[in-house]
Formats: structure tokens, C-alpha cells, sequence
């Protein structure tokens, strides 16, 4: 079974800005990028070894510029996933999500490590 995470991609339009004013050596602003990542073991210089995932986006409910609206759906399967997700231009909300059998329920830190142990669900 699989399991969906939506998130907005809040100034989708420009993330694209950004990288092309920071290949000029010019600044700019960038805001929070939503991303959903696979939790495979532990890292020392991180705490979690991730694998980003490729979401599919949808501009069917964007406004004009494509600044709000912009949705990034990601498909995922059984396992721990770290999330970032931008709540308004300024807040993000980031979480770990452990899913089971297509269902997600949003776990801790602590609960992250034991599931790379094996001692969680």
C-alpha cells in the first residue's frame, strides 16, 4: 500500500529566481523548500542518512504567478520519512513520519531510532 504527502510549494516560482540571481553572485532570499526524504540509517554528521525523494507537482489550483497553490505530491511505500513542510511564507513545519501499511502517523525522534533498529512497528 502507499501512502500520500501533500505539500505546498510556497514561491514555487521562485525557487527558480533564486538559483539562477545565486549562479550570478547575486543575492536573494529563498524560501523554505518542501521536501520529503527516506530515512535509511544513521549518520554522524547529520543524524539520519536520507534519500530525497521526486514529488509530482500540480499547478491546477496555483494562482496566476505561482507563488501559493502550487502542490508536490509524493507517493511513498512502507518506512520512516523526515518532512519539511511550509506552512506560510515564513513557518515550516518539519516532522518524521512513520508508515505502516499505507497509513503515516507523524512519530519522534527517539521513535525514528528504534525504528532503524527494528524495535518499532
Amino acid at each position: 500500500m502507499r501512502h500520500t504527502i501533500t505539500l505546498e510549494s510556497i514561491g514555487d516560482n521562485t525557487h527558480a529566481v533564486s538559483a539562477g540571481l545565486k549562479k550570478l553572485g547575486m543575492p536573494f532570499f529563498s524560501r523554505p523548500k518542501p521536501w520529503v526524504a527516506l530515512i535509511i540509517g544513521m549518520n554522524a554528521k547529520w543524524g539520519f542518512t536520507r534519500v530525497f525523494l521526486d514529488g509530482q507537482r500540480d499547478y491546477s489550483k496555483a494562482n496566476s504567478v505561482g507563488s501559493r497553490g502550487v502542490r508536490i505530491f509524493y507517493f511513498v511505500s512502507d518506512g520512516v520519512y523526515e518532512v519539511q513542510d511550509p506552512l506560510s511564507w515564513s513557518r515550516t513545519d518539519r516532522y518524521f513520519l512513520h508508515v505502516v501499511n499505507g497509513r503515516g502517523e507523524r512519530i519522534g525522534k527517539d521513535d525514528v531510532e528504534q525504528c532503524l533498529t527494528g524495535n518499532m512497528g
